[in-house]
């Protein structure tokens, strides 16, 4: 798992659009402890982890934090967590999800971010809102994972992208929870201060 997160946090720094860096004014972290409310449609059991960055994701009850490098952090990743390598949800699978941020540099719109994504090599890319979040999902499949990029709330002259991995054939219980983590995307506190 921990290569995968490192594998994450490299092409997070490699995508940086435009090759812009982030900036440390945006003030990141897990922050606020999980929110008490009932999660989407109950598909799984699990936990709202909300950020201070103005959103908040339902990540499955079995799914625990995990510690990042430096190396992880100057990549923009600042939070991860994952399964251990097994859980109820997808059996001995290792799953887990990243989240960084990076500078959107001269993208200001959610299409350009489309266009900037197909760009770089990704597919099934699709702009739409998650629960009120303009966002763009995508596929990265030679990396084996999927994802969610949205500007951040409050400054968005920086991206925030949620990654999930690994992908899974279509139909299994690695893919369908993949996509329902990254379909909990939702605001939680839209006037977030960087």
């Amino acid at each position: 798992m921990r290569k995968a997160l490192r594998l994450i946090a490299l092409l997070m720094a490699a995508l940086a659009l435009l090759g812009a860096s982030a900036s440390p004014a945006v003030q990141t972290g897990p922050g606020i402890p999980p929110v008490n409310d009932d999660g989407p449609d109950a598909l799984y059991p699990g936990n709202w982890v909300t950020f201070e960055d103005g959103f908040k994701l339902y990540l499955p009850s079995a799914w625990q934090p995990e510690a990042l490098t430096s190396a992880e952090r100057q990549a923009g990743l600042f939070y991860s967590a994952g399964n251990g390598g097994r859980d109820d949800l997808v059996g001995a699978c290792a799953m887990g999800l990243g989240v960084g941020y990076m500078s959107a540099g001269a993208l200001s719109t959610t299409e350009a971010l489309a266009e900037d994504l197909r760009q770089a090599g990704c597919s099934e890319v699709e702009p739409c809102a998650l629960n009120g979040i303009p966002c763009v999902r995508f596929l990265r499949s030679r990396d084996n994972y999927r994802g969610v990029a949205f500007f951040h709330p409050a400054a968005p002259d920086y991206i925030l992208t949620v990654y999930i991995y690994p992908v899974g054939e279509a139909g299994t219980p690695q893919a369908e929870l993949g996509r329902a983590v990254l379909d909990s995307l939702s605001p939680w506190q839209l006037n977030a201060a960087p």
